[in-house]
């Protein structure tokens, strides 16, 4: 059986002669294989780098969605301590205004009663009596 080859024809040498140098097939088929394996090689590092971008593209995304998380969780932090001052301020106003109207209200009915215009000392007592202790809660129809 003949061998077979390849020739490969380089330069011309210092006769002028057509210088030719013969590769084996086997040779051309390793080099195939070879060039193949590094292909898939080359493949599967690319695969693997461009997993690992996208692995670090939504660990910032996460990251930076977080950081938007906690300022937005300290922003509504300071609204609801706001809201809460807001509401305090609003029951302790209530509170005065019902002790207020309370307070007219006793004034209000001696003299509805037809009582005389300046009330003595000791009509003024359970007034001032009333506005030092806070009053009890009072019904009303429209609290219902």
């Amino acid at each position: 059986m003949r061998k077979r080859f390849y020739i490969l024809f380089v330069a011309r040498d210092d006769d002028g002669q057509l210088r030719k140098i013969p590769i084996p097939v086997h040779y051309l088929y390793l080099l195939v294989v070879g060039a193949a394996i590094g292909m898939l090689s080359l493949t599967g590092i690319a695969s693997s780098y461009s997993r690992m971008l996208l692995k670090v593209s939504r660990y910032n995304q996460l990251r930076t969605e977080k950081e938007e998380l906690k300022n937005r969780y300290s922003q509504l932090e300071k609204v609801a301590q706001e809201k809460d001052i807001q509401v305090a301020s609003l029951g302790s106003l209530a509170s005065e205004e019902e002790t207020l109207s309370l307070v007219v209200a006793a004034w209000a009915l001696p003299m509805m009663a037809g009582a005389s215009a300046a009330p003595s000392t000791n009509e003024r007592r359970p007034t001032l009596w009333f506005m030092t202790f806070p009053p009890k809660r009072v019904w009303r129809p429209y609290d219902i």
